[in-house]
């Protein structure tokens, strides 16, 4: 049924082969299991259908579960199912979960493991999915903040890139003693950067989205301030120009929009030093 169920979600005509595999929980389990045998770390993450569900190189094991789910909610639930079937399978082995996202968080909470907990938080979904989904229902977000929640009071550690993510964290009651911030670092290449075409001679990069904590408004209420240096702002923003109206709007009322240099869902090779 499953498998009638997913030829006609991915319109596969009869005969034809399919582009998906299905496998039950206790497969997955026993993949697990003989994994452990060998496997220092186990990287379990959401399947796109794009990449093979399993790999191994050297020490680690890399499972991509909720393939052959019709949309992302799909994927995410058949994932919280068959990571939950993986930690049974391996519940005398783990000693470390390090998890990224709240529905990875959860089947690891739930299992009460020997594990200790560690949650990455770089961003939180509830938060940020309305940017990405703006017809995304609010009693979904609810839903999805309560996960979060829960993750935050339950993992035994958190860590974040960010000096802010922390402070909101810790407004959100998490102890700050449970907070530790690794930053963000950067390996800059040996060999001189090709200067992309039709760039000033010096300018400041700001490169990423435009959600309202990332500070691209502070950045552009700061230029008033060193107009002297003559030297403009160019963002490189991942998200379409309607998204940046307002802080155009900014720019525009302080005066410096001719300072600021916008670069709208550029590709790869556009990106590419």
């Amino acid at each position: 049924q499953i498998k009638t169920l997913l030829r006609e979600r991915h319109r596969i005509a009869p005969g034809a082969e399919d582009d998906f595999s299905v496998r039950n929980l206790s497969e997955m389990a026993g993949a697990a299991q003989l994994a452990t045998e060998t496997m220092t770390t186990l990287l379990a993450c959401v399947a796109d259908g794009r990449l093979p569900e399993g790999e191994r190189e050297g020490g680690i094991e890399v499972m991509r579960l909720g393939a052959g789910a019709p949309d992302l909610v799909e994927r995410v639930r058949l994932f919280r199912r068959s990571l939950a079937a993986v930690l049974e399978a391996q519940r005398e082995s783990l000693r470390v979960c390090h998890f990224r996202d709240p529905w990875s968080g959860i089947p690891i909470l739930q299992a009460r493991g020997r594990w200790r907990t560690v949650y990455e938080v770089n961003g939180l979904p509830s938060i940020e999915m309305p940017y990405r989904f703006p017809a995304i229902a609010a009693r979904t977000l609810e839903r999805i903040a309560a996960m979060e929640r829960r993750c935050l009071a339950e993992a035994d550690h958190i860590l974040t890139p960010s000096a802010t993510l922390a402070q909101n964290l810790s407004r959100m009651g998490v102890a700050p003693e449970r907070i530790t911030m690794i930053p963000n670092g950067a390996d800059l290449p040996s060999a001189e950067l090709r200067r992309p075409k039709g760039a000033p001679k010096r300018y400041f990069l700001y490169f990423g989205a435009l959600q309202p904590w990332q500070g691209v408004g502070a950045a552009i209420a700061a230029l008033p301030r060193i107009a002297d240096l003559g030297i403009p702002l160019v963002i490189c923003s991942s998200q379409p120009a309607t998204i940046g109206r307002a802080l155009q709007a900014r720019a525009q009322r302080l005066g410096v929009q001719k300072h600021v240099h916008w670069r709208h869902e550029l590709t790869r090779d556009a990106l590419a030093p």
